[in-house]
């Protein structure tokens, strides 16, 4: 469930200040760990990121403002998969077990926007910047009897992670005081995901390295919106978007395909309404997402007990959200 939280204050007629909480990049997913095909690539995952911004705005004419801001980010992420562990000598029978990895850290960015009035137009871009986090905690591998003793049980861990630069612009057009429109498009730089390094620390002390390559590509997102006003007190709006997965079909990129995450192109469509009374403002909506069907035939991730990713998928999502605004 990602939160968000925004105030804004206005100091004199060319300068305010906003503050904004919100997670931008979140999402969890699950596998049986018993009978999924994907068990052994993943079974939970989990990340949870959130943004902690404070901006300033300078308006610099009737038709130009511009703004910049500070972030300190803070992330929490696991990914657990069923392992079998084999020991080097032989001395010890294997074992399958789910393997957890969970790690925090913290870090900051930056970002920049301006905006841009004329007439009935509204013109907007804004970029923030990529956030490079250095997570640490501890990988665990819940072996049992001689295992144990056999300096095979991992502990401390960390895992060096950038999320992504995003570049946004978009423009408005209120055709009258009951119509506006809006179209956006987002540039996600998701080139900072090329792999997944898992550094960690044997109990036995020695420092061993899991490498995943991801070599994801930079996608563009398309939205578009309207609203009506109704009343003094009620508006409804519409929307819909459409989002690229940054691992494609094409060549050796169709190996890279991973169920951690929902990968696939993305079209949705939503509706809502806003309710005013007096200086409180409730908002509400209702999104519904297709992930559109994929099929992977060239998974660099099959294996010889045959847990294979090679197949059709397809998925929806229906999200609900809720906020409320007060203006003192």
């Amino acid at each position: 469930m990602p939160p968000h939280f925004y105030a804004a204050h206005k100091i004199n007629a060319d300068w305010a200040v906003g503050l904004s909480i919100n997670t931008p990049f979140g999402l969890s997913t699950e596998w049986d760990p018993a009978l999924a095909a994907t068990r052994r690539v993943a079974t939970r995952s989990e990340i949870k990121t959130a943004y902690h911004n404070l901006n300033g705005v300078r308006k610099i004419n009737e038709h130009l403002s511009v703004a910049a801001g500070a972030s300190y980010v803070k992330l929490n992420a696991g990914m657990d998969k069923i392992v079998t562990a084999t020991h080097p000598l032989g001395l010890i029978a294997p074992q399958t077990v789910e393997q957890t990895l969970k790690g925090a850290g913290t870090s900051t960015g930056y970002n920049l926007a301006a905006l841009y009035k004329m007439d009935k137009w509204r013109f907007g871009s804004s970029y923030r910047s990529k956030v490079r986090v250095k997570a640490k905690g501890t990988m665990l591998l819940p072996l049992t009897g001689g295992w144990y003793t056999s300096g095979v049980d991992d502990s401390d861990a960390f895992v060096n992670l950038t999320l992504p630069d995003l570049l946004q612009i978009g423009a408005s057009y209120k055709q009258s005081d009951s119509w506006p429109f809006s179209a956006e498009a987002d540039y996600t730089n998701w080139t900072t995901y090329r792999l997944l390094a898992i550094n960690y620390v044997t109990r036995g002390g020695i420092m061993s390295t899991s490498l995943d390559p991801k070599d994801w590509e930079s996608v563009w997102a398309f939205r578009a919106g309207a609203e009506h006003k109704l009343s003094d007190a009620w508006k409804v709006r519409m929307g819909a978007f459409y989002d690229m997965t940054p691992v494609k079909d094409h060549g050796l990129r169709d190996g890279r395909f991973d169920t951690r995450v929902p990968d696939s192109d993305r079209l949705a469509a939503s509706v809502g309404a806003g309710y005013a009374w007096r200086n409180l403002t409730v908002d509400a909506s209702l999104m519904y997402i297709k992930f559109m069907k994929r099929t992977i035939a060239a998974s660099m991730q099959d294996d010889a007990v045959g847990d294979v990713l090679n197949g059709a998928y397809e998925a929806h999502s229906v999200l609900p959200a809720i906020t409320a605004a007060y203006k003192f």
